[in-house]
């Protein structure tokens, strides 16, 4: 109720206006031809930029009249049935609250599906219409199976310079026959997703839910790079046309998107440090690097090797060349996730430097093509996993406290060394200044946002101001929440939580403290 009426002001005369949820129950339930999204977005007061759809059942055929004189009857009974269908879904929604996750999850499985479905339409019909040659099963399968026979952990296989020369740089519009890919391969695609969903633990931030976050927030930064690359125009720098060009590309969207999805599965719900510290046996296969994140990929990628996603891997690459870089960029768009990792972080700055911020590269041609895409690349990686800091203040929130209550559980299950309470004010900031602000200046400088980066910016600065005026509070509410009222009580939970009085424990957790 509180969305509709944000949604009232900004409707439009004889038009019925609908939230993405009512949107998607309508799609959930076969009367997906009854939406019609809105070509603008509205910004509604506390929610910030929203998508919302008309609702039209004159597209409907039980809607049409077969009668000719009967055209103001037919209206009013139209918009009778309009408010009914909205009064049913909205009922409906109520229901799925009480039903809990596992309906949202489905309709999270099958949102992400459709985007990667998409996707893998566009890259198919590029191969069709560019003639790319495929090599044979025989050869596809030798690649598969000695990666997966190899004992090398990905964080080495991650280098600075991936190879995009199998990339077109270019999305056909096609929609032939020819260019269409079999339906038993969204099948497989379907399968696939809800297999990874369903290997999310149940955390309260480290969950699909946040990874679908993650994805919508991609496919918006890429949104904007196709629109930069579709009205930059012939003239400017070809290096610069071409990394644009390979950034926007579906193939380079797909991976990094499935990335995305693929970054959280199993996470222990606890920071890398305290798995090291455990001494887990992940931490020592995985050389005490980037634990969470090696495992994860490691389980995604094996998912998608087993025999029954035969097609969608077919649809993924159909040579050496598109496998190679497939893997590659695969890898690069999970470890970006870990940025509390001091070594790639730092490798990360020194390329941003010598890149962007020192001049002229050292490099040219397809070599600094290919540096500056990898690098960008994992950029917005990074940006999509914080995209909430990036957003309005009231979606920064929801994140926040559900990251507080993952760290809050893990200080309870005695898997930290520090109450949460105590540190995440200060935790906070230094998260936004060290780390989501550098990052919304690189998306600037990376040039393939144009002005439209400016925006992150100023949301980060925003809701960094918010939270200096209400973080303490903020603080104060989540502790209580997350305790629980008997164990809130009975730990005093104070108005104002100091900061951490072991000053090299505060340094620490600056950063880390909001990242777990």
């Amino acid at each position: 109720m509180n969305t509709a009426s944000r949604m009232e002001t900004k409707g439009q005369a004889n038009k019925i206006q609908i939230s993405q949820e009512t949107a998607d129950l309508l799609t959930e339930n076969g009367k997906g031809h009854w939406i019609q999204q809105r070509k603008d977005l509205i910004v509604a007061k506390g929610k910030g930029q929203m998508q919302t759809y008309w609702l039209d059942l004159k597209t409907d055929d039980n809607a049409k009249s077969t009668t000719s004189g009967s055209t103001n009857n037919e209206q009013t009974d139209v918009a009778h049935k309009q408010s009914s269908v909205v009064e049913r879904v909205q009922q409906k929604q109520a229901s799925h609250v009480e039903r809990g996750l596992e309906t949202k999850a489905t309709r999270l499985v099958n949102w992400n599906v459709q985007i990667l479905w998409k996707l893998l339409q566009q890259m198919h019909s590029n191969r069709v219409v560019f003639g790319t040659s495929p090599d044979s099963e025989i050869k596809i399968e030798s690649l598969q199976d000695n990666l997966m026979q190899s004992k090398i952990v990905p964080i080495k296989e991650y280098s600075d310079c991936i190879d995009f020369s199998a990339v077109s740089g270019s999305n056909s519009s096609s929609t032939s026959a020819q260019t269409q890919l079999p339906e038993m391969y969204k099948e497989e695609l379907q399968k696939y997703i809800q297999s990874l969903a369903t290997m999310y633990r149940d955390h309260p931030f480290h969950c699909f839910e946040h990874a679908s976050h993650k994805m919508m927030a991609l496919m918006k930064f890429f949104s904007r790079i196709v629109h930069m690359q579709a009205n930059r125009g012939a003239a400017g720098d070809a290096n610069a046309e071409r990394y644009l060009a390979v950034i926007a590309d579906p193939a380079i969207q797909f991976t990094v998107a499935l990335a995305s999805l693929a970054g959280g599965v199993d996470h222990a719900g606890v920071p890398n440090s305290q798995l090291v510290k455990e001494k887990s046996s992940l931490a020592v296969l995985y050389g005490n690097q980037c634990v969470s994140e090696q495992h994860a990929l490691e389980l995604a990628w094996s998912l998608l090797m087993g025999p029954e996603y035969g097609g969608l891997r077919r649809s993924i690459y159909v040579n050496e060349a598109e496998f190679k870089t497939f893997r590659q960029l695969f890898v690069h768009s999970v470890l970006s996730s870990d940025t509390m990792d001091k070594e790639m972080q730092g490798n990360r700055q020194r390329r941003w430097d010598e890149l962007f911020s020192e001049g002229v590269p050292i490099w040219t041609g397809e070599t600094l093509v290919n540096r500056k895409c990898t690098l960008i690349l994992e950029c917005i990686s990074q940006a999509a996993e914080f995209a909430h800091a990036m957003q309005h203040y009231q979606l920064f929130q929801k994140w926040d406290k559900l990251l507080f209550q993952e760290a809050f559980k893990a200080f309870g299950d005695n898997r930290g060394d520090y109450d949460p309470s105590q540190f995440w004010y200060d935790a906070e900031i230094g998260f936004f200044d060290y780390m989501v602000i550098p990052l919304t200046k690189k998306l600037k400088e990376s040039g393939v946002f144009g002005n439209s980066s400016d925006e992150y910016l100023e949301y980060a600065l925003k809701n960094r101001r918010e939270w200096i005026l209400k973080g303490k509070e903020v603080i104060e509410s989540m502790s209580k929440s997350a305790a629980g009222p008997k164990d809130a009580a009975a730990a005093g939970v104070s108005e104002t939580p100091p900061a951490a009085k072991n000053t090299e424990v505060s340094e620490e957790l600056k950063v880390e403290g909001s990242l777990a």
